[in-house]
Formats: C-alpha cells, structure tokens, sequence
C-alpha cells in the first residue's frame, strides 16, 4: 500500500507526498517524512530481501529525480516536488536532508553480496551474541578486584561523614530558614 500511495504511476514511480505536495501546503514536517520513508523503505528491502525488487526501482527514480530537484538558488538546493525533475521554488534545511536520506537508501545495493545482504547477520549467519566483559579492550588481567586495604576503608569513612555531614547542614538550613 505505502508504495502505490507515495510513488504514483502518475510521477513515474517517483515519491511524492499526495497530501501536501498537490497543493504545495507542506510543512517541515511532512518534507522530512519523505526522507524519512526512503531510508525505512530501504531498511525493509535490507531485512525482507523479497521486497527488494519492488522498492529499490522507486528509490532509484526518486534519486534520479531528486537530484535533478537540486538546482535552486545558484547553490544546488534542492526542491520537494522531485516529480518535476526540476526545481520548484522550495527551500529549507528538510529538503536537503530528505534528499540526502534518498540518496543514501541508493546505496543499498552495496551491502548486497552475490544476491544475500551482508547485513544484518543472525546467529545463523555469523552473529554472536557473546558478552565481553572488556567493551572490546584487550586485557592481559583476570579482571579481579584488588583487595580493600585499610587506607581505602579510612577514605571511605571519611568522604561518608562529610557527605553525611553536608546533608545535615543543608536540612537544617532548610528547616531553620533565611532568618534562623
């Protein structure tokens, strides 16, 4: 359903926002969703390889034609109505990106590998969940904890009284008040 909404026959299976993009009524909001729906639509593709051939050609036309979207202002900026292939007057910080994250769900294919994803993996296809105790250091120690000397215990009993301490004086400033 989300393919045949947002990537009309009629735009050349280019994405486009059928609530707003019409009547040029987006708000940021909706602009960024378009990005936003790229890199979710390739996501799918990625973990669903079986829905890979009916997205990937909708990404691709939408780059292509947002790309062309990107000649505004003298400066590249992109537009929101990539149908157009040309573009149209629109500027803003969520147009840069949504057509960022479009050019970036592109590179999907990239992390395809004689016909099987790279990732992500599962236990089956090479993941492990085996915990690490180091975060990934290397470490020659047996990760024992020295023993407590009676300098470590004075210190602790030291920092407990002044924080015990402190938190004695602040009640009874607050209890006594301004004008104790």
């Amino acid at each position: 359903m989300t393919l045949k909404t947002f990537f009309p026959k009629e735009t050349g299976y280019v994405m486009e926002d059928i609530t707003c993009e019409p009547r040029e009524i987006c708000n940021n909001n909706e602009v960024l969703f378009k990005g936003l729906l790229s890199t979710w639509l390739s996501y799918v593709a990625l973990v669903v390889p079986t829905t890979y051939d009916l997205i990937m050609p909708k990404l691709q036309s939408s780059a292509v034609a947002a790309a062309k979207s990107c000649t505004g202002n003298g400066n590249n900026t992109c537009g929101v109505q990539w149908y157009k292939s040309q573009w149209d007057g629109w500027t803003g910080m969520e147009e840069q990106i949504s057509v960022s994250q479009v050019f970036s769900a592109n590179l999907l294919p990239f992390t395809v590998t004689q016909g099987k994803a790279v990732a992500p993996v599962t236990s089956t296809t090479g993941g492990n969940s085996t915990s690490n105790p180091n975060a990934g250091l290397v470490s020659t120690k047996d990760n024992v904890p020295k023993p407590i000397t009676t300098g470590d215990k004075a210190g602790a009993s030291i920092l407990t009284l002044v924080l015990v301490g402190g938190w004695a004086a602040m009640m009874a400033f607050a209890v006594m008040g301004k004008g104790g």
